[in-house]
């Protein structure tokens, strides 16, 4: 018995199992493939929709006083930057337009310690709803869309009994004014007004997107599984042999 022969019969379950292998990767990739083309099939016109975060930018240019407003916080003053941001479906960014509602899962505004920040279950957050293009309790703000990105806010956010708020595009409606659609259009985009527990004020906001979205679920999936499929086929190298079986 050759040393050859040994050889090769060690050789051949080895073989059989690597072609075994790439054999059901690719049964997985076909049906993988069949499974991406019925979703084509069910929503071949419609756009596959990410999460897209956005920052909201605050500055405070006036300090509103008298004696229907609280006595303003002294680290809030003419100059004061502060934040916010939101999160939401990158759907509404197909078409452009003037006060579109979305779907929003995430929305903050902080002033100093006052804030309003949707499902938050702090005990100090203000946040009761959105006032909106649907209305008192919308399920979003207004987003104005241009080039594909949200420029602008409508209507605004409220706590309980209204108490405190943040109003956007605030101000006399301009002639120049784009056509806007149901509630809360407001007058002047990119301007705010707000009532909080440290004082009242008003200013200008910029929006802005914060990242770019990450690729869409069946993207990675599928690059995932193709990624698989090649580390397969470059594993299996058959050996060759110097003489015939």
């Amino acid at each position: 018995m050759s040393l050859n022969w040994l050889s090769r019969k060690a050789f051949l379950p080895t073989l059989s199992r690597k072609i075994a292998t790439v054999k059901k990767f690719n049964m997985l990739l076909k049906w993988f493939v069949s499974v991406l083309g019925c979703l084509g099939c069910l929503s071949s016109n419609t756009a596959l929709a990410v999460p897209v975060n956005f920052d909201i930018r605050f500055s405070v240019e006036a300090i509103l006083s008298g004696p229907q407003f609280i006595p303003i916080d002294p680290r809030i003053r003419v100059g004061s930057i502060y934040s916010g941001a939101t999160t939401i479906d990158s759907a509404i960014l197909d078409v452009d337009g003037i006060n579109k509602p979305g779907n929003v899962s995430r929305f903050l505004i902080r002033f100093e310690e006052a804030f309003w920040e949707l499902g938050s279950s702090d005990p100090n957050n203000l946040f009761v709803g959105f006032r909106g293009p649907l209305g008192f309790f919308a399920q979003s703000p207004g987003f104005d869309v241009q080039g594909g990105s949200i420029v602008n806010i409508r209507g605004g956010v409220f706590s309980g009994g209204d108490a405190y708020f943040v109003d956007f595009s605030t101000g006399p409606i301009p002639t120049t004014q784009p056509p806007c659609s149901g509630d809360y259009c407001g007058g002047s985009p990119n301007n705010f007004i707000t009532r909080t527990p440290l004082g009242s004020f008003s200013g200008s906001y910029t929006v802005s997107p914060s990242r770019v979205p990450a690729p869409a679920t069946t993207a990675l999936v599928s690059l995932a599984l193709l990624m698989m499929y090649l580390v397969s086929i470059s594993r299996y190298k058959p050996r060759t042999t110097n003489s015939a079986l």
